[in-house]
């Protein structure tokens, strides 16, 4: 938790913009397992 370079971007802000991928990519996968599952498997 040591901020060494304060002039340079913080660097949780590269693991948050990673976890805001990985929040798309599962909100996606969520989305497209919600709708699979409404259409009828036959």
């Amino acid at each position: 938790m040591s901020f060494t370079f304060p002039t340079r971007s913080p660097p949780h802000t590269g693991v948050f913009t990673h976890h805001f991928t990985c929040v798309n990519c599962i909100s996606k996968i969520l989305s497209y397992k919600k709708f699979s599952f409404i259409i009828p498997k036959k």
